[in-house]
């Protein structure tokens, strides 16, 4: 499934803090290795990134102008709370919403202790509590869309795969706190990205290997007309589509999980356009930041250490600079926080 040989060439290369490519380098923002980063956000506004840890329970700030990286427990007296995507809300200093377990929560933090307050639930997407939150964005009105994840199970080969398929759906979370299926009977739910005009919004269906293209209605938040937009199986490629970010050239950029690498894919065309490889093996989402929203930082995971044996890279997060297009500088949008909730 996965390129050994191309990761282990990579890992060679990244010697002390970066990786080159043809026209970008990789760098890792810290030492630290997560055991499950997603939903990376990036806050314009502080110019920080944010992101979970979701087997770790964790929620982190990483300020570029000073490199620091802060860390906090979501639940210190629970190891067992998985914390899978945080955004801040709007004109609320130190407020986030947070995906908790199998439940949607609002919490308080200052960006620099190393806990939070206690999360204080929104809403519970099922009562199932073997599935959990998966990730999270808010739509370019604010609204907060979150998807849910089923256990795992190995099978006969030693491979990891969704023990419920098809047992996940896409939610939206209305200003009431009301969970609105929008996305039924998916697998994997994962990256979302809304184009420029707030007409399109894409969608990763992980175990499919497939990103996907809806019609949106950015005033009501009603999607229609589902199509494929690229089949990763379909044009030979190991790994699965994960998390996604889009550019101000309306083109996409998804996490390659278990392919060590980001794709960026034309969405018209559904030609993939590049390739940026990535030190770790399972690359879980990435989105735009930088003074200039020009830097792609990407978070990566070290949890099927079967299918894939851990580096001391995995599960470190990266920032990829030097992208171009055209011979410009490839630049994206930042994080939209939530309006209400």
């Amino acid at each position: 499934m996965f390129q050994m040989e191309k990761c282990i060439f990579l890992v060679l290369l990244f010697t002390s803090t970066s990786v080159y490519g043809d026209d970008y380098t990789v760098t890792s923002i810290s030492d630290t290795n997560f055991q499950w980063a997603h939903s990376p956000y990036w806050d314009a506004t502080s110019q920080s990134l944010y992101f979970a840890d979701i087997d770790g329970g964790t929620v982190s700030c990483y300020q570029p102008s000073t490199k620091n990286l802060n860390t906090a427990k979501v639940d210190p007296q629970n190891s067992n709370t998985s914390c899978s995507v945080v955004v801040p809300l709007k004109g609320q200093k130190d407020k986030y919403v947070v995906g908790v377990n199998s439940s949607v929560a609002t919490l308080t933090w200052d960006s620099k202790s190393s806990s939070t307050s206690k999360p204080a639930i929104i809403t519970e997407l099922t009562q199932n509590k073997t599935i959990r939150t998966h990730t999270g964005k808010a739509d370019p009105m604010g609204r907060f869309w979150i998807g849910t994840l089923g256990p795992f199970r190995e099978d006969s080969a030693g491979q990891e795969q969704p023990a419920f398929l098809n047992s996940a759906n896409e939610y939206l979370i209305t200003a009431e706190g009301k969970a609105i299926i929008k996305i039924p009977d998916v697998s994997i739910p994962d990256g979302l990205a809304w184009n420029a005009d707030k007409t399109k919004m894409y969608f990763v269906d992980t175990y499919d290997h497939k990103i996907l293209v809806f019609d949106y209605d950015n005033g009501s938040g009603d999607i229609s007309n589902k199509k494929v937009v690229f089949d990763s199986k379909a044009n030979n490629i190991d790994g699965y589509p994960a998390g996604m970010a889009i550019d101000t050239e309306g083109k996409l950029w998804v996490a390659l999980f278990f392919g060590g690498s980001v794709l960026r894919v034309d969405p018209d065309s559904g030609k993939l356009l590049q390739t940026v490889n990535i030190p770790a093996k399972e690359p879980t989402s990435c989105t735009f930041g930088g003074e200039n929203l020009d830097i792609l930082y990407v978070t990566s995971a070290r949890i099927f250490q079967k299918v894939a044996p851990p580096t001391e890279y995995s599960g470190r997060v990266y920032a990829v600079t030097g992208l171009k297009s055209g011979g410009k500088p490839v630049t994206g949008y930042p994080g939209r926080p939530i309006n209400a909730i």
